[in-house]
C-alpha cells in the first residue's frame, strides 16, 4: 500500500479497520450460533424446568459488554500490526522479492 502512495496513518487505519470488522463479524457469527443453540437447549430441557425459566440466557447488557470488549481487544491487537505495517519501508519490501 505504501508503494501505491498511501500515507503511514492511512495504512495504519486500514489495518485497524480490517481487524475491527473481522472481529465484529466473528462476534455476530458466534452470537448467532448462541441464539440457535440456546433455543435448542431450552426446548430440549423444557420438561425439567419450571414455567418461564430458561437454561441459556444472555442479557442485552451482557452481549453489548462482550461486543465492546471484542472491539477494544481488536483495536489493541490491530494497533500492533498497524505500527509494524507503518514502519515497513516500501523499498525494503521490493528488495525481499
Amino acid at each position: 500500500m505504501r508503494l501505491l502512495d498511501f500515507t503511514g496513518p492511512a495504512v495504519g487505519l486500514y489495518v485497524i479497520l480490517q481487524g475491527c470488522l473481522l472481529s465484529l463479524t466473528a462476534y455476530v457469527g458466534g452470537y448467532s450460533i448462541y441464539l440457535i443453540a440456546s433455543q435448542v437447549l431450552n426446548r430440549a430441557l423444557a420438561s425439567n424446568l419450571t414455567t418461564g425459566q430458561m437454561l441459556c440466557k444472555i442479557t442485552l447488557e451482557h452481549s453489548l459488554i462482550a461486543m465492546a470488549l471484542t472491539t477494544v481487544v481488536a483495536i489493541l491487537v490491530a494497533s500492533i500490526g498497524a505500527y509494524r505495517a507503518i514502519n515497513i519501508e516500501p523499498a525494503q519490501s521490493l528488495r525481499e522479492l
